[in-house]
């Protein structure tokens, strides 16, 4: 069950992601235009993190009530990594 949790966690943020970068190897990524398209891809991004966050936080809930303290450990890092995105995001598209 938590596999399948984290692991569609996992393919949301990819898909999401996967739309910013080149289609292969061999071709290059078309960049954002402007400094407004810019912005809203972070924005997204970031609210794809707050998304992936709760999504880790609940499998970390459920494995700490079944004593996985080694699932629990791992998923306690991701979360770790993953709020310091969020925060880096945030400031990012925090508009002075």
């Amino acid at each position: 069950m938590i596999y399948n949790l984290l692991e569609n966690a996992q393919i949301l943020l990819s898909f999401r992601v996967s739309r910013f970068h080149a289609p292969n190897a061999f071709e290059a990524a078309a960049p954002p235009s402007d400094v407004g398209e810019k912005i809203d891809m972070l924005a997204e991004l970031r609210e794809d993190n707050k998304t992936l966050v709760a999504i880790h936080r609940s499998a970390h809930e459920t494995t700490s009530s079944h004593d996985d303290h080694a699932t629990t450990s791992l998923i306690e890092n991701w979360i770790d990594e993953t709020e310091r995105r969020l925060w880096f995001l945030f400031e990012t598209t925090r508009r002075s």
